[in-house]
């Protein structure tokens, strides 16, 4: 039977390379299908996303016929995509999206990218559509949205150069003007222009969240550049709710503000959460599973969650010896949809587990979640949704952004970062860069290092700028050709040290800085600098580093949480092992009885063993971490902080 797809040199504008863009796409009436498709666009969707048809060009001298060329293009692609395969379908709908942009169909580009589900591909494309749906929010004058369409962008796995372009719509969104100020006043702007109670109320919600994260001492600091004057009301809302624990207090604090602003039309929901803020324990479940990987790769982390959970379990009265649980192994090879069935069919009424990304998503995919389950992860997709799904993890993102916010509120605006040379570093470094330079921050700059020596002078001249100044010397001693008294300099224009390592290096790192003219320079690290145990006689030469970390590990009898009812936390000497895994056991646990009041509340948290927790609409459990300091060598929270 003849070939019916024409040879490839008859193709006009279609190279030979084009047609192996196809490597699924085997069957000639596929071929045949998709050829309209190939005119169009040069070549069907692979594997390697192709280049977004969004980019900075001269505008043409006929506009018009560019708008009509790009909506037929677009409906070439819908057309062809109607008979590809999955994947490919979505792919070219993407780039047909892509198209109506262009075109200036914007509402069709958007609703047309919202309904593409990239889960089950790569990171890349994932990230393609959400750059779509930033730039079609910004083209909508809609910032807050297209900021929160890349609000994941470092939870992926993509090129660096997609990573950059990201980055740099980012920036152009904030304009670095400080995402601090642009975001509030970004909500306060549309709270004044909020036409219907439901908009008005959910941006209430949305600023006084926003300051609850914000540490103690930026909020009593308002009277400052952080904070406008249209903002400050609210930013008093946040300090009460933060800082009165008596109800009578609350309620009189309350009562003055209102008489201080009465023109707010504050939502009665919100102003009943600010007055009791307690939340009430809801119904348990007699029977719980726990989907955890006791072999395998993940055996330790599998451990210590089990661990955590089991003491959280016990800890609590109203819980131990009335709930069954039973322990299923997730190990490397497990069929997750299998095991969850089972364990649902077994009589279980909530699901603790499972722990890999891959495992939440197929049990989303295949809608298989039938009783309330406790992810202990979080999937890329920022619009995965199940409304019996609640996703715990502990993000490296948030921590940073958290500490980030940290030297932000104590005034710092240039900073400077020293990272390892691996993976880990690196992703670290981007965090920060990103949160850092979010924020309005100025990130001058960056310096890698090696983790395996003991020697950092080489990599800390260069970030100090030392060794610019020696090359200045020996440029000038040279010249002159006679020796010169010396003193070399370092670049006044650091505010601080955003410093990724670990224990080991930091311990060494740190009396480096001081020996290169650095002693005076603060240092904000990751959490990773902390051991999570108190060694006074290794950790001294850390004194006045800054970290956040979760409460169990930065102060381990804040274990049990106010919620809990109980004391001091009962298993703290085996904490030392996976510490933060292990709150985050006992946290998941401990949220059963509180997951359906959180969810239905907008205000109202979690004080738990990983942070102050609060479930998002989305089913996302937020946290917000301690933060604290080295002092004589012992890591202690700083309540101001948090």
């Amino acid at each position: 039977m003849a070939d019916i797809f024409p040879q490839t040199d008859q193709l006009p504008n279609v190279s030979r390379s084009s047609l192996n863009r196809f490597p699924n796409c085997t069957s000639n009436t596929l071929r045949a299908t998709l050829f309209l498709a190939l005119l169009v666009i040069g070549g069907c969707a692979t594997q390697t996303p192709l280049q977004p048809v969004i980019q900075q060009t001269q505008p043409a001298v006929d506009t018009t016929a560019l708008l009509r060329d790009a909506a037929k293009q677009a409906r070439a692609l819908l057309a062809a995509a109607a008979l590809a395969p999955p994947i490919q379908r979505r792919r070219m709908e993407l780039e047909a999206a892509e198209h109506w942009l262009q075109a200036g169909r914007i509402s069709e580009a958007l609703n047309l990218a919202r309904k593409l589900d990239f889960s089950i591909d790569s990171d890349e494309w994932l990230l393609r559509r959400q750059l779509l749906i930033a730039r079609t929010n910004l083209q909508l004058g809609n910032q807050l949205e297209a900021l929160k369409a890349l609000g994941f962008l470092d939870q992926l796995q993509v090129s660096q150069q997609s990573y950059s372009d990201a980055l740099q719509l980012i920036n152009q969104i904030t304009d670095r003007s400080g995402l601090h100020l642009s975001y509030l006043d970004d909500l306060q702007a549309q709270l004044s222009t909020a036409t219907s109670a439901q908009q008005r109320h959910q941006l209430q919600s949305d600023i006084l969240n926003s300051l609850l994260n914000q540490p103690l001492a930026a909020l009593d600091n308002n009277s400052g550049d952080g904070f406008s004057t249209q903002l400050l009301p609210w930013v008093e809302l946040a300090q009460i709710a933060r800082t009165t624990q008596e109800a009578l207090p609350r309620e009189h604090q309350l009562y003055q503000w209102r008489n201080r602003y009465p023109q707010l039309r504050i939502d009665p929901a919100l102003l009943t959460e600010l007055q009791h803020p307690d939340l009430l324990r809801g119904r348990l479940p007699t029977k719980i599973a726990l989907l955890l990987p006791y072999s395998g790769s993940l055996k330790s982390v599998g451990e210590a969650l089990h661990r955590g959970i089991m003491s959280r379990y016990f800890s609590d009265p109203l819980s131990a010896g009335q709930i069954e649980i039973s322990s299923h192994d997730v190990g490397d090879d497990a069929n997750i949809a299998a095991l969850y069935i089972r364990a649902v069919a077994q009589g279980a009424e909530l699901v603790i587990g499972p722990l890999r990304k891959q495992h939440i998503t197929t049990l989303i995919e295949r809608d298989l979640i039938s009783v309330p389950t406790i992810a202990l992860n979080q999937v890329n997709d920022p619009e995965t949704f199940h409304p019996l799904l609640v996703q715990l993890s502990l993000s490296p993102e948030a921590e940073i952004k958290q500490l980030a916010g940290l030297a932000w509120a104590q005034g710092h605006r240039r900073a400077a970062a020293f990272y390892p040379q691996t993976d880990w570093g690196r992703r670290q470094q981007r965090a920060f860069a990103r949160s850092w330079q979010a924020l309005g921050g100025d990130l001058v700059a960056q310096t890698s290092y090696s983790p395996k020596g003991s020697d950092f002078s080489k990599p800390i001249k260069k970030l100090l700028g030392l060794d610019l100044s020696e090359a200045r010397y020996k440029k000038l001693q040279r010249g002159l050709g006679q020796s010169l008294l010396f003193n070399p300099r370092r670049r006044q224009d650091i505010d601080f040290l955003f410093l990724a390592a670990f224990p080991p290096q930091a311990r060494s790192i740190r009396p480096q800085f001081r020996f290169h003219q650095a002693d005076q320079l603060p240092v904000f690290a990751s959490s990773h600098v902390y051991g999570g145990s108190a060694d006074p006689a290794l950790d001294k030469d850390l004194n006045q580093v800054r970290f956040c970390d979760t409460p169990f590990t930065l102060n381990p009898r804040f274990g049990s949480g106010s919620n809990s009812g109980s004391g001091a936390n009962p298993d703290s000497s085996i904490a030392p092992s996976l510490p933060s895994i292990h709150a985050l056991g006992r946290d998941a646990f401990a949220l059963v009885p509180y997951i359906e009041p959180l969810q239905n509340s907008r205000l109202r948290r979690f004080e738990g063993d990983t942070g102050r927790l609060r479930i998002d609409a989305g089913g996302l459990v937020q946290s917000h971490l301690s933060c604290g300091r080295f002092r004589r060598g012992v890591a202690i929270e700083v309540a101001a902080w948090r």
